[in-house]
């Protein structure tokens, strides 16, 4: 029955009397944000308060039967930062009448190597090469200091398909 008329009582007041009610709250509540002791308010992942980080790599195949490209595009973020990629674009040119199959980057997440699979589109060929790309938008996070490593497979055995990999993104502080 008190506790009822309690409420009732703190109910009646903040309805005839917000202004009263207001500066009640309001000196029980004190909010200390100095310009020395700020209360961090930005996100620390966006891109504007970030270093930015363009990377790449190029090879090509050896001779012999299972060629495959492979490559590091990036060789490890500095402690205490991780690599936030958003851009992934591939390029291949591979003889005419050879594929290049199965391309993938690998990296470190949580301390967990991951490796993601991107589609290579062919984009025509010419008299001598078979063109193929890949180019799209990613939101990947990588451990400090962990590798970025590029690869794909191709049916080419005579060692003259050539690849390339860029990874556009920022770096931002990683507790």
């Amino acid at each position: 029955m008190f506790i009822g008329f309690v409420v009732l009582a703190a109910a009646l007041v903040s309805v005839l009397a917000p202004k009263a009610t207001h500066a009640l709250v309001a000196t029980l509540v004190q909010v200390a944000n100095t310009p020395a002791n700020p209360v961090p308010n930005r996100d620390a992942d966006s891109p504007e308060h970030a270093t930015t980080v363009v990377s790449s790599c190029s090879v090509t195949t050896g001779p012999g039967p299972g060629a495959g490209v492979f490559c590091v595009p990036y060789p490890g973020s500095p402690a205490g930062k991780r690599l936030v990629i958003e851009q992934l674009e591939a390029n291949c040119s591979a003889p005419k009448g050879n594929n290049v199959t199965q391309p993938f980057i690998a990296f470190y997440v949580g301390g967990v190597q991951t490796s993601h699979n991107f589609p290579m589109i062919s984009q025509g060929d010419d008299s001598t090469y078979v063109y193929y790309t890949a180019n799209q938008p990613v939101r990947y996070y990588v451990d400090p200091e962990s590798q970025i490593l590029f690869s794909a497979a191709t049916t080419d055995t005579t060692g003259g398909t050539t690849c390339s990999l860029q990874v556009d993104g920022y770096l931002v502080i990683y507790p």
